[in-house]
């Protein structure tokens, strides 16, 4: 999500960071997408 716009944020490259959301849960972390799905107990595929 855009905090500015308030849209979904557009697929960037990874020249910008990004922040992955696991899609089972509202966690996100701006690392690595298996830290914000461990918080909620969900596996990456």
């Amino acid at each position: 999500m855009d905090p500015v716009t308030g849209r979904p944020a557009p697929r960037t490259r990874l020249s910008t960071v990004r922040n992955w959301t696991c899609p089972l849960c509202t966690h996100s972390n701006p690392d690595d997408e298996d830290i914000c799905c461990q918080q909620c107990g969900a596996g990456k595929r």
